[in-house]
């Protein structure tokens, strides 16, 4: 075992990642045991030459051990995307070249279209200035932190740096990868049918909007009536400089690629054509805004070994425009919160908290239990009810 660690280490070997099964043995006893025996290591140029690779664990009923299967051609189809990176806002120069990035064609008249053109055009234009001012940080970063870690070896490889850093990205997306899908009992791996799997049961969970036979007749629950109407007030360049300030600066970009930390940067240079769009939403124009109103699913697996929809979790990265929006919007109604929604709703509002719900429930049940009297707590699961409820509203 010595002679066979001391090979993996000398020759650099690393462990693919492997997608199916957390476990590659079982003794098939009533005491079960189960462990990860088989595995498959390869080097950094093997990793290299083969990017697109793809290990899966199958099913046997002949052997106690799970056959592994290697695929060097996987379906991964990356579609890269523009990222604003945080590093770029330190450096000398960022907003000279946004002042020159940050222009289109003159006769886009439609504040929607115009901006969407203007973050387009800017997001090629800070790639290459980014490029051209640094190079690649990821990649000297890697550097980095492969002289940091090899310093005791005193290896010369001269590409091995750049080595690192690819093989660590592609297993990053071979990791990421979903390879099949459990949908009525059949294991489907073609990449357009998991597609269309994951879109019709979001379909069917969140529903259509229908027209209400019926409506709530709120003057009868005798509520105390609120004067809202500075709710209504055409939004202001204070209130949405406000909104972006109180935004992380480095939370995950949706389609566009920016995050809040443009926005906060550069705000003096791109405030005109923002105020112009947040002013025809005012108006209640809405016309031309789906470009800048789209956002990314993102599946987020809530165990190792997720094969069916229900094993992940959706979040949902919106444009950056649409994310200050609705920024916007909730500050607005923040101020008057604690007036519309009464007390009994302790989650979601600002100065309350979920856990007063908790030691309600918990004074209540000791109180109960006092009076040694038969009584029942009913906990009601309303999650499935609430999603489709929203949909058909």
């Amino acid at each position: 075992m010595r002679k066979f660690k001391a090979f993996v280490d000398n020759n650099e070997l690393k462990e693919l990642y492997m997608h199916g099964r957390r476990f590659t043995w079982s003794n098939e006893r009533d005491q079960l045991v189960m462990t990860k025996i088989d595995q498959v290591l390869v080097s950094v140029d093997w990793e290299l030459n083969f990017p697109d690779v793809l290990l899966q664990a199958l099913s046997s009923n002949i052997s106690d051990h799970a056959p592994l299967h290697l695929s060097t051609s996987a379906p991964f189809c990356p579609k890269r995307r523009f990222r604003f990176e945080i590093y770029w806002t330190r450096l000398e120069g960022f907003e000279q070249a946004v002042k020159d990035a940050w222009v289109c064609e003159d006769d886009i008249a439609d504040p929607f279209k115009r901006l969407n053109a203007l973050l387009r055009n800017t997001a090629s234009a800070l790639q290459a200035w980014g490029q051209r001012k640094i190079g690649n940080i990821k990649i000297q970063m890697a550097i980095a932190n492969y002289v940091i870690l090899r310093l005791d070896r005193a290896m010369e490889s001269r590409d091995a740096n750049t080595k690192l850093f690819q093989a660590v990205a592609n297993g990053r997306r071979t990791k990421n990868f979903i390879p099949h899908i459990r949908h009525n009992g059949e294991l489907v791996s073609q990449q357009e049918r998991n597609e269309e799997i994951f879109s019709d049961a979001y379909e069917q969970l969140l529903g259509q909007a229908l027209a209400r036979d019926v409506d709530v007749d709120l003057s009868f629950l005798d509520m105390a009536q609120l004067d809202l109407s500075e709710l209504d007030t055409i939004f202001t360049e204070e209130e949405v400089w406000s909104a972006i300030k109180e935004m992380h600066p480095e939370r995950a970009p949706g389609p566009d690629g920016f995050t809040a930390a443009f926005y906060q940067k550069v705000w003096p240079i791109i405030k005109h054509e923002i105020m112009a769009v947040f002013l025809k939403l005012y108006v209640g124009d809405g016309r031309g805004f789906g470009k800048l109103n789209r956002a990314h699913i993102v599946l987020i697996p809530k165990k190792p070994d997720a094969e069916e929809v229900g094993d992940f979790r959706p979040i949902s990265l919106p444009h950056s425009v649409a994310k200050i929006f609705a920024k916007l919007l909730a500050m607005r109604a923040r101020r008057r919160m604690k007036e519309i929604v009464t007390t009994n709703q302790s989650a979601f509002i600002c100065g309350r908290h979920l856990h007063d719900n908790f030691l309600l429930v918990r004074q209540v049940a000791r109180k109960l239990h006092a009076r040694k009297a038969d009584i029942a707590f009913l906990k009601l699961d309303i999650t499935r009810l609430l999603i489709r409820s929203i949909g058909r509203s």
